[in-house]
């Protein structure tokens, strides 16, 4: 057992209670839009295993070698708005990795329509910072949400932000026309005739072996690709006669929120993100934004309950007069 005490002069020392555990592997996780599709989800999967080579091939060239670093490399489909990348590297590397996660890290940047890339080398753990914004008016949060989230992303150390602020769902609106309903058509009618259009209605089911199998008719593929296709459709009244789906109905987009987070019974938004102890601490994310956006926030024309949040296992000590450090025969307590 040995005990080192030294004595610092001035400044204050950055505490960080069970740091970050090295693992074996570098993993980036990508999670897409609501309204992404699965071949923008494989071409960002694919973009990423490419940018991880290129930050491979960087690295070697600066340490003055040749070949590559990494042993393998395995790209994941989670879903179709989800993925991962796991890299595990050689035992030879001359790089650690550490330096591979940050140079893959500038490379990637944020793909196109990616809403959280997490790109870590530790074992476990999650977001270690997170705001929460309540208040009675949603467009209040939500506003107050954006400000935040760019007020974060230009911080040195922040990465991996998320938020729970989407749009929702794109979706078209359909509403009769006094002419449609001069025609005889009827909102449930209406309805029917765009589903069997687009989504196909079936007229015919027929035993195959042990399977059903259902007959649909519908457009050909070719026209429902687009919401063009949708204002082409045509709709069919009672007496048989044909007319244009925009002549009988007026139709407009809008946006359909997924969910709605409640904290206390008031609307709720929350900004997360992943902080770098070794370039900032939570608790000192939380005092610069305490002291530049939050009183802007809190002004007395907005109605909005604030919330920082940091994680205990980052700590800050002021002024500290002493550092004791503990080396014991089978583990190290180190405190930064």
């Amino acid at each position: 057992f040995i005990l080192v005490i030294g004595m610092t002069q001035h400044g204050s020392v950055r505490l960080a209670f069970f740091p970050d555990i090295p693992g074996t592997t570098i993993r980036a996780s990508l999670s897409m839009q609501n309204d992404a599709s699965f071949g923008q989800t494989h071409k960002n999967l694919l973009a990423l295993e490419q940018q991880a080579q290129i930050a491979d091939k960087q690295l070697m060239q600066e340490h003055g070698r040749e070949g590559t670093g990494i042993d393998t490399i395995e790209v994941i489909g989670e879903s179709d708005l989800a993925g991962a990348i796991a890299v595990e590297l050689d035992k030879n590397a001359p790089y650690s990795l550490h330096d591979f996660s940050r140079t893959w890290k500038a490379l990637a940047n944020k793909p196109e329509g990616v809403r959280k890339l997490d790109i870590r080398t530790g074992w476990g753990g999650g977001d270690n910072f997170k705001v929460e914004l309540k208040a009675w008016n949603n467009e209040t949060i939500r506003d107050a949400g954006k400000q935040i989230k760019e007020a974060v992303s230009e911080i040195a150390g922040v990465s991996s932000i998320d938020d729970n602020f989407d749009s929702g769902q794109a979706q078209l609106k359909f509403t009769l026309t006094e002419q449609g309903l001069a025609l005889g058509l009827t909102t449930q009618s209406l309805s029917r005739q765009v589903l069997q259009a687009f989504g196909g209605e079936i007229v015919q089911r027929y035993q195959r072996g042990k399977d059903e199998v259902k007959v649909r008719i519908r457009y050909p593929e070719a026209q429902r690709q687009s919401v063009n296709d949708v204002m082409n459709a045509m709709v069919r009244l009672n007496n048989g006669q044909t007319v244009p789906l925009t002549v009988v109905a007026k139709i407009h987009s809008e946006y359909q929120q997924n969910e709605i987070t409640r904290i206390s019974g008031l609307p709720a938004v929350y900004v997360s993100a992943q902080v770098d102890k070794d370039v900032i601490s939570s608790n000192e994310l939380v005092q610069q934004l305490e002291q530049s956006i939050v009183p802007e926030l809190l002004a007395p024309t907005l109605i909005l309950k604030f919330t920082l949040r940091a994680k205990p296992k980052s700590k800050l000590k002021h002024k500290a007069q002493w550092l004791i450090c503990l080396l014991w025969r089978w583990g190290r307590f180190t405190f930064y």
